[in-house]
């Protein structure tokens, strides 16, 4: 019987892991959700317009990008040891 229940556990933790395509949509969301704040606070604290807002977004964008795929590809790693 004991070995059921960590059979059981076993079971139950495997389902909450995330797939690594769930791990980059979560990142993506956030990723959104910190693009929108970074927008209004550089609007309302530095008097960010439109097209500077446009250059900065596109320079993150592009570093954010950068770190994404480093954090995927240990992510990647991870899973086939």
């Amino acid at each position: 019987m004991r070995h059921l229940e960590v059979t059981t556990m076993s079971r139950r933790q495997r389902d909450k892991r995330l797939t690594v395509n769930q791990v980059m949509r979560e990142m993506e969301r956030a990723f959104e959700m910190f693009e929108q704040t970074t927008k209004e606070t550089l609007h309302k604290e530095f008097g960010f317009g439109e097209q500077r807002w446009e250059r900065f977004r596109d320079a993150f964008s592009r570093e954010i990008e950068k770190k994404l795929i480093d954090v995927e590809k240990g992510m990647r790693r991870s899973v086939r040891r």
